[in-house]
């Protein structure tokens, strides 16, 4: 059944229509089908195998993943011996949460959902959504540089 509109008071029907206003101007969720884009789904690809790699303590495969200028500073012996804090909790990987591209195409930050047992608690699982950021250079997909200081 329809309400006439002259029964809805005038501060209800611009409260509603200011909140559709407000709902179709949002921005769309992270990996919404109109942000795609056609290499998106190399990117997911690209993360997921990273992922993947690092869920199994294999640090050789991940290593591959990074920036051309951070494997230059780290050659891979180096890589190994100054990170092996990377094998700590040994995150096993959810899956990808959302891609958003920067609008130059060249940057990509993607939320991703890992699952880690710190011995801290017991190896009770604790899920921690964590956030990448990936580098298109020479049109391949690179994880930005390890920092040399982990984040808390």
């Amino acid at each position: 059944m329809r309400v006439p509109s002259a029964t809805v008071p005038a501060a209800m029907r611009s409260a509603a229509l200011l909140l559709g206003l407000v709902l179709l101007t949002a921005a769309p969720p992270l990996d919404a089908p109109a942000a795609v884009r056609p290499d998106d789904a190399v990117l997911r690809d690209r993360v997921t195998s990273y992922w993947e790699a690092r869920s199994k303590s294999n640090l050789v495969a991940a290593y591959a993943f990074y920036e051309p200028a951070f494997r230059t500073e780290f050659p891979l012996e180096l890589f190994l011996s100054n990170f092996q804090r990377l094998l700590r909790f040994r995150p096993e990987f959810l899956g990808i949460d959302g891609v958003l591209v920067d609008a130059d195409g060249r940057t990509a930050r993607v939320g991703v959902r890992l699952r880690i047992k710190p011995s801290e608690l017991n190896g009770e699982p604790l899920d921690a959504p964590s956030e990448d950021i990936w580098l298109l250079i020479d049109g391949v997909w690179y994880r930005q540089r390890e920092p040399m200081i982990p984040s808390i």
